[in-house]
């Protein structure tokens, strides 16, 4: 009688595991809070909880974009929904990071848009061509403050790039997020 019920608890775990969605540094969609921690501390990647529960980089993860000779200094965000589920993560451009290696591109609109347009070109390369774009992207920043989003379908994710300017100043987000499953 052991065998079956052992064999019954391992086909629930497999598919358990199949339906997780993966998502960035091999973490899934659902995980704990604890598990998610081990597992980035495991990478080397340090967090520490925020006021709202979610977890935070507390140094710049530097992101490498192919054909660039620096990084692009990120600020890594690990979202929970209510019930301490990894429900969201979230890259933030560290604007004041960015001109350590490229104040040359210029004041802080333009190393925006230089970012923008080398993420989307890396996004699209790993994702391919974007499943949506908002037509507040086809303006610079400086022209528009409206919120630039372009999205893109990934295996298990949607991955979207978000770029705006309002009144707390200018910011670019990688938001990684599971695909809807009750639509």
């Amino acid at each position: 009688m052991r065998i079956p019920a052992i064999l019954v608890f391992s086909c629930i775990a497999a598919a358990t595991t199949a339906s997780a969605q993966t998502t960035w540094k091999g973490l899934h969609f659902g995980e704990s809070r604890e598990d998610v921690r081990a597992q980035l501390t495991a990478q080397s990647f340090t967090v520490e909880a925020t006021q709202d529960g979610s977890l935070q980089s507390t140094a710049d993860y530097e992101l490498a974009v192919p054909g660039l000779r620096h990084t692009f200094p990120m600020i890594a965000s690990f979202q929970f929904d209510d019930n301490l589920a990894l429900a969201d993560i979230t890259l933030s451009l560290d604007l004041a990071g960015m001109r350590r290696y490229w104040a040359t591109v210029g004041p802080e609109d333009a190393l925006m848009n230089f970012a923008a347009e080398k993420l989307t070109g890396a996004l699209s390369g790993r994702y391919g061509a974007p499943i949506y774009r908002s037509t507040a992207c086809d303006a610079e920043l400086k022209q528009n403050p409206g919120f630039c989003i372009v999205s893109w379908r990934g295996s298990e994710q949607t991955v979207e790039m978000e770029r705006a300017a309002s009144a707390k100043g200018l910011r670019l987000l990688i938001r990684y997020q599971p695909l809807a499953t009750d639509l």
